[in-house]
């Protein structure tokens, strides 16, 4: 029996028979097929909201009601034979009121590290055709945030998580992908749309493209700047246009690419714009930029601890940034993000593996050593929103060189996400 379902409760098995956008607009099928990956399942998440099964059982009685044409339909248009080719815009059958499963259990923690290990692949290749002088892939980087923005919208603190037991570096490539998913997981907070969501990751994958043109000895120099050094550096930012432009699948992004570097007081470039004249995107990545800056190792200064960073942009809130996107930002991030390494009042220390957004100062911390900062030999998981931990607190945040042959891979391994560092 044909039964009409919305995207977010497919399951793996499902015989799907019709999409709401038609084959014709099919990102990569053509008939009827059987969902069997988490690829698929991506796909259908960002292009579709609704799509029609094949339950494998007899109809026991008509169904009377039909589903909506969708918005963007005329009813002036001629008659033709979208029946045929998109049952789901003249179905006879129902919505399934089943109870819809939540997303993070139908992607896996698997598709979250290949979705991460995947974009790194992307950028590399991309940022390396670029220098040499060859366009953007356009097809590759849609394709990989599309994976990204699943992994966001499924599994949030995984992705944030897996992001901060990689070892990090300061090439291009891990800055643009660390920022891609700081902003995706701000603006899923924000409530942003799905299509809004996925341009907006591309931009951050793309938004400092300009500088492969930039000279290394430039970039790394430890002097101060002059005037005219500045400047050059400051033309990333046309530079990395320009190649977006090249591909009309990518111009989109432009935009946001073009103003990420605005400031709320009109003192940013490349045009001086002030307040919210400057579009909401560009003035997320604006935030997002700069706590993963922040909270890396640079050339010039060592990396801020997670919470030093977001008392610098709460400092910086009306002046560089918008202040009610800077506080959202905070709230949602939590007193202690995802990867922070604290002390709680059993002496014992840990890392943040998971906040609840509800309860943002009491998350659940994996402890792995003792007060002294020695190896506990049993590891143990305190869900601080639990009545049963109620007086367990977060004493202090701890830095990695507090403890003596600290480890990301170590760390990693106990969380079961193998070799990633």
């Amino acid at each position: 029996m044909r039964q009409n379902i919305l995207v977010q409760q497919l399951m793996p098995g499902m015989k799907i028979v019709a999409l709401d956008i038609g084959w014709e607009q099919s990102p990569k099928w053509t008939a009827p097929f059987i969902l069997n990956s988490s690829e698929d399942l991506a796909l259908l998440i960002q292009h579709c909201k609704m799509v029609s099964i094949d339950d494998g059982k007899a109809a026991e009685k008509p169904l009377k009601k039909t589903l909506p044409l969708p918005k963007k339909a005329s009813t002036s248009q001629p008659v033709n034979n979208s029946l045929k080719e998109n049952p789901l815009k003249n179905s006879a059958s129902e919505p399934s009121q089943s109870k819809e499963i939540p997303l993070k259990d139908r992607v896996s923690k698997q598709f979250v590290i290949d979705s991460f290990h995947g974009c790194m692949d992307v950028l590399v290749k991309n940022f390396a055709r670029v220098r040499a002088g060859e366009n953007l892939d356009a097809a590759s980087i849609k394709s990989t945030t599309n994976k990204l923005l699943v992994s966001i919208l499924a599994r949030p603190n995984t992705l944030t998580l897996l992001s901060q037991l990689e070892e990090k570096d300061n090439s291009l490539e891990r800055k643009s992908l660390n920022v891609a998913i700081l902003s995706l997981c701000f603006a899923r907070t924000l409530g942003l749309p799905k299509d809004k969501l996925h341009k907006l990751g591309m931009s951050a994958l793309l938004h400092d493209i300009g500088m492969t043109k930039i000279p290394d000895e430039l970039l790394s120099q430890k002097e101060t700047l002059s005037i005219g050094q500045r400047i050059s550096i400051q033309k990333h930012v046309s530079i990395g246009c320009e190649i977006i432009s090249q591909s009309s699948a990518l111009r989109p992004v432009i935009g946001t690419v073009t103003y990420h570097h605005e400031r709320f007081d009109g003192t940013g470039y490349p045009s001086g714009l002030k307040g919210r004249k400057i579009p909401l995107e560009a003035r997320i990545l604006s935030i997002t930029t700069t706590y993963e800056a922040l909270t890396r190792d640079r050339h010039f200064c060592k990396a801020h601890t997670p919470t030093q960073a977001l008392r610098k942009l709460y400092s910086w809130r009306n002046e560089h940034f918008d202040g009610s996107l800077v506080e959202r930002f905070i709230r949602s991030v939590g007193v202690y993000p995802v990867g922070t390494l604290v002390e709680l009042n059993k002496q014992q220390i840990g890392m943040v593996t998971d906040v609840d957004p509800k309860m943002r100062s009491r998350p659940t911390v994996h402890c792995m050593f003792d007060s002294e900062g020695k190896p506990l030999t049993k590891q143990r998981d305190f869900d601080l929103t639990a009545e049963k931990f109620s007086r367990v607190k977060i004493t202090r945040a701890i830095e990695p060189n507090d403890i003596e042959g600290f480890s990301l891979q170590d760390i990693a391994n106990n969380l079961g996400f193998g070799c990633v560092a």
